[in-house]
């Protein structure tokens, strides 16, 4: 199955992120090999040039139309949050009823695991922008969207998505040089 790096951006107007409530107003996803290199452009689908509804129509119809499952395997940084936000929205806009289990039950590769590694085991502090080249967490995103300046959230994605790759290219590059060394101490 081919591989994408997989991020969504919402439009909150409360404190914390609820599915039910608050606005997916972007979907991006890149094709991938394993290495964590892109194979084919980034995709950004934008609820301001369309609607929510059209986007994740989009969405679901490139990854799912007349399958059972989906046949690629999301990569991303803490996908929990676009599982429930992507589970919420096929239901509302496209009638499908997916349980939490649906997404977590097929392959799918989330750095936010490793991140907490590399931070000593610690969830507080494991944001991308804590071990990647990313500039800022998505702050600013709520600004920009109600100040309609849908370029600077463009750019967000851009950096945050070649921040992403570069962080999982030295994971895979990494893992490499871990594997080896175990094959070494096994032979000892």
């Amino acid at each position: 199955m081919a591989r994408y790096y997989l991020d969504i951006e919402t439009y909150s107007k409360g404190s914390r992120p609820n599915p039910i409530e608050d606005e997916i107003i972007t979907i991006q996803f890149q094709k991938m090999n394993a290495e964590g290199k892109p194979i084919d452009q980034l995709h950004i689908l934008k609820a301001w040039e369309h609607t929510e509804e059209a986007i994740v129509n989009h969405f679901y119809n490139r990854f799912y139309l007349g399958k059972r499952e989906w046949d690629f395997v999301p990569v991303g940084f803490n996908l929990n949050f676009e599982f429930d936000f992507l589970r919420f929205k096929f239901g509302k806009y496209l009638g499908k009823s997916l349980n939490e289990a649906y997404f977590h039950s097929r392959p799918y590769v989330d750095l936010k695991h490793f991140v907490v590694l590399m931070n000593r085991g610690e969830f507080k502090g494991s944001g991308l922008d804590k071990f990647s080249k990313k500039k800022c967490n998505g702050s600013a995103i709520r600004g920009w969207y109600e100040n309609k300046e849908f370029g600077s959230i463009e750019n967000y994605i851009t950096e945050e998505t070649d921040a992403f790759l570069e962080l999982y290219q030295n994971i895979v590059k990494n893992s490499e040089k871990w594997k080896k060394d175990l094959d070494n101490s096994q032979l000892e």
